[in-house]
């Protein structure tokens, strides 16, 4: 089902990628979205589901922080370690967003819906950006510009 490759490793955070499910993000005329098994060379605009790793406490202890300061009961969070997200990149625009999905702890256990960029568009994680955003930009997270590197400049 996951086939998750490691596609950047700085002092705060690991990333995997799932390569197996990739997917269109940008319906055809008649609202259909190919699935990863319809085509043969990746469409303009994808999803892939990224996992943030967090190694650095600091941004653990923040964001912790920040759902105790807004109510959300932070069950389980002391043990928090990673993030899986949806990350949608637009090739003809260069464009890139990330949505949270989940939290999970070091054991692999679902803690809660993610507000690891929060309604306000703040992210714990640098460089990441819940609307459209330049992938070109000098504070996109390097992550994103690998990914996008590896999906559509795998010739350079």
């Amino acid at each position: 089902m996951w086939n998750w490759k490691m596609i950047h490793e700085d002092n705060d955070l690991v990333y995997y990628m799932d390569i197996e499910n990739i997917s269109d993000s940008k319906a055809d005329e008649d609202g259909i979205y190919s699935s990863f098994e319809c085509y043969q060379t990746l469409s303009d605009r994808v999803a892939i589901w990224v996992m943030f790793f967090i190694k650095n406490k600091d941004i653990i202890k923040r964001y912790n922080e920040y759902l105790k300061e807004n109510g959300i009961v932070p069950k389980g969070y002391r043990d928090y370690s990673s993030t899986l997200c949806l990350v949608e990149l637009d090739a003809t625009k260069e464009l890139y967003r990330v949505i949270p999905a989940l939290d999970y702890d070091s054991k692999g256990r679902e803690l809660g819906v993610s507000k690891i960029i929060t309604d306000d568009g703040k992210s714990f994680i640098k460089g990441i950006k819940g609307d459209w955003s330049s992938i070109k930009s000098r504070n996109t997270n390097k992550a994103i510009k690998t990914i996008f590197k590896f999906l559509y400049r795998s010739d350079n």
